[in-house]
């Protein structure tokens, strides 16, 4: 696992997602499995006259927190949490997980109290980001877990992911400014339309982001990376929608989830598997059952679902909705612990209308070509 490209990789996070200066204090998350990443990361950062803080975790760190903690402890919010999210000028999480789904049994109220601790940090977080007081940024490192969930081998998944953030490119960093201009063109197509309509499968839904704004987002705030995205008004959602793509939040894997919304909130979501605690994460707190975010996946190089939605999202020809905490740069108002991404594919019978033009059919864009 010791590539060159991790070198590469590390610099592409640098100098763009977090664009550092001399003097920064950068915290990395992750786990021991993205040593390689980590070690690369240091490096640069220590080039840059930055700051460079570790939070590593080990495999059975989770289990262990869930296992012997008191309610108590899980709930409450740690100093360490509130003075980085308060303090820091960048934190990268790395998603590395050796057993992505080792919450899986875990008891859902307990899992709930610990997600409701980090409520005020990922307020602290959003709204520094959006007063641009700090970089935020998250990457996938292709560890033995995260390739098992995808079910792909180690070797291939690897490449996928590199190959997706373009470490095989002689310059990252300018293919992305590349396709920052490309993404833009639907940007500034998008940017003064109303009401959107998304027809698929067992889908039928519809929501304004009229006077909401469109982000690009091209290797800044996420690697893989390849989306736009915005918050469509609170109250706008209605319909249902289908997302048959098997989808892990926190441990947990969904699959086979259907939402119905009226008037915005949703009123009745079922799965097929994760049932439970898909109504568990929707009843977390009064803004968990609207929707945050809407986002167009738009990144060619991934074609498979790898059920994380760091890698899913991205999917060209998808497009996704999250429940929960939208982020205050599009002008959402909605604000939840939970932010929680639900991926929909429409490359097989699947439509996007944007007032009355369709404007995506079967994943094919056709407008803003060339």
């Amino acid at each position: 696992m010791f590539d060159k490209r991790y070198d590469k990789y590390a610099q592409l996070i640098v100098d763009r997602s977090l664009e550092v200066k001399e003097g920064m204090n950068v915290m990395i998350m992750g786990t021991t499995e993205a040593k390689p990443l980590m070690l690369s990361l240091q490096k640069e950062l220590l080039k840059k006259g930055a700051f460079p803080y570790f939070n590593i975790s080990f495999p059975e760190s989770e289990e262990i927190k869930y296992k012997y903690a008191s309610d108590y402890q899980l709930r409450t919010t740690g100093l360490i949490e509130l003075f980085v999210s308060e303090r820091y000028d960048a934190i990268l999480l790395i998603h590395s997980e050796d057993n992505p789904v080792a919450n899986s049994r875990v008891d859902i109220k307990r899992q709930m109290l610990s997600l409701q601790s980090m409520g005020q940090p990922m307020q602290n977080v959003m709204s520094r980001v959006a007063q641009e007081k700090m970089k935020w940024s998250s990457c996938i490192f292709p560890s033995r877990g995260l390739a098992q969930l995808a079910n792909m081998g180690q070797v291939a998944f690897e490449e996928m992911i590199l190959d997706a953030v373009k470490l095989n490119d002689a310059s990252p960093i300018k293919t992305w400014e590349i396709i920052e201009k490309e993404q833009q063109k639907l940007i500034d197509y998008l940017s003064d339309k109303d009401k959107v309509h998304i027809i698929g499968e067992d889908t039928d839904l519809t929501f304004s982001v009229k006077g909401r704004k469109w982000i690009n987002c091209s290797g800044r705030s996420n690697l893989p990376d390849g989306e736009i995205y915005t918050g469509p008004i609170e109250d706008s959602v209605n319909g249902h929608i289908y997302f048959k793509h098997q989808i892990m939040y926190k441990g947990n894997i969904a699959k086979g989830v259907r939402l119905r919304f009226e008037n915005g909130k949703c009123i009745n979501a079922t799965a097929e598997t994760g049932e439970a605690f898909l109504n568990a994460m929707i009843n977390l707190d009064d803004g968990a059952s609207y929707v945050g975010e809407f986002a167009l996946g738009l990144n060619e190089n991934l074609l498979a679902p790898a059920s994380h939605i760091l890698i899913d999202e991205k999917i060209g020809g998808t497009v996704h909705i999250a429940l929960g905490n939208g982020l205050p740069l599009t002008g959402s108002k909605n604000k939840s612990a939970l932010h929680w991404d639900f991926i929909c594919d429409l490359r097989e019978n699947g439509q996007i209308i944007v007032d009355e033009e369709v404007i995506m059919k079967n994943g094919e864009y056709l407008i803003c070509k060339g």
